[in-house]
């Protein structure tokens, strides 16, 4: 099926309000961001054997492209990988085709290392890098907003109130992911809902999937414009979350009387923690191309629970999460049984250690997230 999406002349205006940059306009870009040693330093002062301000700023004068800048800042964050993942893996790529382009919805458990790993899974098996979908409420500085353009992301408007501006805002987001899919031939990440999963219950929002349908051609069936969207799920395991007491914290703040409200500072300081913090392992699992099954329609609610069907089963159950599961009370799966029980015991120590100081509503909710994907994978 043919889709007629904006001509490559006007697409740059089209979509100027939230598109990533283009090649043209990487060495402007970067010379900007340079121009202040002090943006440099507070962008990149904390990551492991970061070079010096004045050897960042004369490489990033270097670089003229978004791969070229892509390699760079994964050359830079070689270190930081190295010191907070002890072991990183993916599988199923080999089920898709290189030349296609794909649109990967997955879990989202971190706002920079759930792109991050999607996208070194995808190089490391000769993919191009997917460009990213990013709240705009993520992008607090001109700095960071930058970083985010050059780095191939483009950004989702959160911040309407008006439910006429938010729905012509994300037709306009439809259409460039239509422009990114059909026309560049590029791949897309999109995560499964707004927001990381605190909680750890990872289920698609159909609103997403409508989204996508938002800038269909009228005269073609949703159904059938799905299928051509070559939609992937993906499944992100992480063995520990750095973030796992603040995201339990929020929520029970969340669930108090008074409410929550969320400060300005606290995505930053996520963002920090997620990419500084440990995780141990880390394992991205990628599906096979969603396609109607059984003669159901491919709907917005049947590609929904196709995502989370293979998210869940693709859950790599890590020691910590059963840990957790033993530590609720809970009988382990018979499947997880054969796990090693040292490796089980030590994540049990973990757990207990890194929680004492903690509520014990906090230490409920940290334990229910990290048993969370095992209950899901085996439907306790």
């Amino acid at each position: 099926m043919g889709i007629e999406t904006h001509p490559a002349s006007d697409w740059l205006q089209t979509f100027d309000a939230i598109r990533s940059y283009s090649d043209h306009e990487v060495s402007k870009a970067l010379s900007s961001l340079a121009s202040d040693p002090h943006i440099i330093e507070s962008l990149f002062a904390h990551l492991p054997s970061a070079p010096a301000s004045d050897v960042i700023v004369s490489e990033l004068k270097k670089i003229g492209s978004i791969d070229a800048f892509q390699g760079w800042l994964r050359q830079t964050l070689n270190p930081l990988l190295e010191s907070s993942v002890t072991e990183f893996s993916s599988s199923g790529l080999e089920q898709l085709t290189r030349d296609n382009s794909h649109i990967f919805i997955s879990n989202h458990h971190d706002i920079i290392m759930d792109p991050l790993v999607i996208n070194l899974a995808l190089l490391e098996s000769g993919f191009d890098s997917a460009h990213c979908a990013i709240g705009d409420n993520l992008l607090f500085s001109n700095s960071a907003t930058t970083l985010a353009k050059l780095n191939k992301c483009f950004r989702v408007i959160r911040s309407l109130s008006s439910p006429k501006a938010m729905l012509r805002a994300m037709r306009v987001q439809s259409a460039y992911i239509q422009h990114l899919h059909f026309q560049q031939h590029s791949n897309i990440w999109i995560a499964q809902k707004e927001g990381r999963s605190k909680d750890n219950i990872d289920l698609t929002n159909p609103a997403l999937i409508k989204m996508l349908c938002l800038a269909k051609p009228k005269e073609v069936n949703p159904n059938d414009y799905l299928a051509t969207l070559n939609i992937v799920p993906v499944s992100i395991s992480y063995e520990w979350d750095p973030c796992d007491i603040e995201k339990a914290q929020q929520l029970e703040n969340e669930a108090s009387p008074g409410g929550y409200t969320k400060k300005s500072h606290e995505d930053l300081e996520a963002i920090k923690t997620g990419l500084l913090g440990f995780k141990g392992k880390v394992h991205v699992a990628f599906g096979s191309i969603i396609r109607a099954l059984d003669h159901t329609p491919l709907n917005r609610y049947e590609t929904a629970n196709q995502i989370d069907a293979f998210i869940h089963q693709n859950y790599r159950c890590y020691p910590s999460n059963l840990a957790a599961t033993r530590l609720l009370g809970q009988t382990l799966p018979e499947q997880e049984e054969a796990g090693s029980e040292v490796s089980i015991l030590d994540a049990e120590k973990e757990l207990e250690t890194r929680l004492e100081q903690s509520p014990e509503a906090v230490k409920i909710r940290v334990l229910k997230a990290y048993a969370q994907p095992v209950q899901a994978k085996y439907k306790q």
